[in-house]
C-alpha cells in the first residue's frame, strides 16, 4: 500500500515476528502414562509421615493442575473458591477452582480435582487446623503447608524441587532401567508438560 501511495508509511513495520521453535515444546520433557502410572502407585508408600505426605500431594497437585514450581510454592487455602456449573445433561455439579496468578502477574482460574481438596482438608485437620479449606483461619495457610511449633508455614519452591527430586530417585530405584532413566531426569516442571 506504500509502494503504490494509498498510504504513507507502513504501520506493521514496527511489529516484530514471531519467533520460530526451535524444538517441539515438552516433547522430551515429558513422563508417559506408564510412567505416571507407576509413581502414582509409590506415592501412596509415602504417606507414614508428614514429609511424605507433603511430597506426594505436590506431585498430585503439579499433575493435575498443570502449576509451575512457583505458583505451587505460592497457592493458599484462601485462593481455592467452590464453584458452581452446569453439566452438558442440564444437571448442577460443584468443584473447585484456584486463583493463581503466574508469569506476567497474569491472574487465571486453574480447576482442582475435588480429591486433591479432600485430601488437603483431611491433612489440615490432622495438623489441628479447621478441616474446610474455605474457613477464615486457613486463608494464609499454603497448600504444601508444613508446621513448625504448631504454625503452619509454607513449603520454599526450592525445597518442594528438592523434595520431589528425592520422591522421583527413590521411585526410580524401583523400575526398569529405561522408565528409571526418565525418571531421575525428571523435574517438578515435567509435571506441567505430562
Amino acid at each position: 500500500l506504500v509502494s503504490k501511495n494509498y498510504l504513507l508509511g507502513n504501520a506493521f513495520a514496527g511489529v516484530a515476528l514471531p519467533r520460530e521453535q526451535t524444538r517441539t515444546l515438552g516433547s522430551r520433557r515429558t513422563l508417559t502414562f506408564d510412567q505416571w502410572d507407576a509413581l502414582e502407585e509409590r506415592l501412596d508408600e509415602f504417606a507414614g509421615d508428614p514429609l511424605g505426605r507433603r511430597r506426594a500431594r505436590a506431585i498430585r497437585w503439579l499433575y493435575a493442575t498443570g502449576l509451575r514450581l512457583a505458583e505451587m510454592a505460592d497457592a493458599h487455602c484462601g485462593d481455592l473458591q467452590q464453584v458452581d456449573y452446569r453439566l452438558p445433561n442440564g444437571s448442577e455439579d460443584s468443584g473447585w477452582m484456584l486463583s493463581v496468578v503466574g508469569k506476567g502477574d497474569k491472574l487465571r482460574q486453574v480447576p482442582v480435582p475435588s480429591r486433591l481438596v479432600e485430601e488437603l482438608q483431611d491433612e489440615l485437620e490432622q495438623n489441628g487446623l479447621e478441616a474446610d479449606v474455605r474457613h477464615e483461619s486457613n486463608r494464609d495457610v499454603a497448600i504444601l503447608m508444613r508446621l513448625e511449633g504448631g504454625v503452619a508455614r509454607p513449603w520454599s519452591a526450592s525445597g518442594l524441587a528438592k523434595g520431589i527430586k528425592d520422591v522421583l530417585e527413590r521411585c526410580a530405584a524401583t523400575m526398569d532401567t529405561e522408565d528409571a532413566k526418565q525418571l531421575r531426569k525428571a523435574s517438578t516442571h515435567w509435571f506441567r508438560h505430562t
